[in-house]
């Protein structure tokens, strides 16, 4: 999970209603996600459900709507390589009670380095959230 839901699971004060979630873009790993998320009633936007070659698929389930990534690898703003295989080896894994599926979220530092996808002020207001998480657990 990344984005504005990774920041919440970190204790920042901010609010999203969709979520962003980058997935291993292996066609094996996209089908596995597919099916898990049919399953749970969410539908393809497109309605076919095809990830071949596709980078984002965007899935709905009544009123919540997740964007899921299926890239190898971002390149932000400041030419820096975000590549997803180095994001997933530091991530954390969240154990949240009730929650069957224990989120990963990026290492604060990679999710720095995803917020610099853009340069709008919301991912602004995100940055400074970030760099206050990170100077609380040094």
């Amino acid at each position: 999970m990344i984005g504005r839901q990774a920041l919440i699971h970190y204790g920042a004060p901010v609010q999203t209603m969709d979520y962003d979630v980058w997935a291993d873009p292996a066609p094996e790993s996209a089908r596995r996600l597919v099916e898990v998320a049919r399953q749970r009633g969410f539908s393809d936007s497109r309605g076919d459900w095809e990830t071949a070659g596709r980078e984002l698929l965007t899935i709905y389930k009544e009123s919540q709507k997740v964007d899921i990534f299926l890239i190898p690898r971002f390149t932000n703003l400041d030419g820096d390589p975000v590549d997803f295989d180095e994001v997933y080896q530091r991530r954390v894994v969240v154990d949240v009670e009730g929650d069957p599926f224990h989120p990963s979220l990026p290492a604060l530092e990679d999710l720095r380095r995803l917020k610099r996808m853009r340069d709008s002020e919301k991912d602004r207001e995100d940055l400074r959230y970030i760099r206050l998480l990170q100077e609380r657990m040094k």
